[in-house]
């Protein structure tokens, strides 16, 4: 089997808590599959924090964190690229 992550351990991540975005260092990067479950997550603690953020939650940069939290409200700003 071959795991293939988006992010390593260091990498500065951005992901939004309580509204706001954060931004944190990939501390541990985790992989998980359930027996009798289809497909597997993969997660990251931050800052050697006991929280974890699975992968799908975490974007590369600030703007791009941005982005998914107005969409996530519904909202569009005009943050399309031209």
């Amino acid at each position: 089997m071959k795991i293939e992550t988006k992010y390593n351990i260091d990498d500065t991540v951005y992901f939004i808590h309580a509204g706001q975005i954060q931004e944190l260092k990939v501390a541990v990067v985790k992989f998980s599959t359930m027996v009798n479950k289809n497909g597997s997550s993969v997660y990251y603690a931050l800052n050697r924090y006991t929280d974890q953020a699975y992968e799908s939650d975490l974007y590369p940069t600030k703007e791009e964190a941005g982005k998914a939290w107005l969409e996530s409200q519904g909202l569009d700003c005009g943050l399309h690229n031209v």
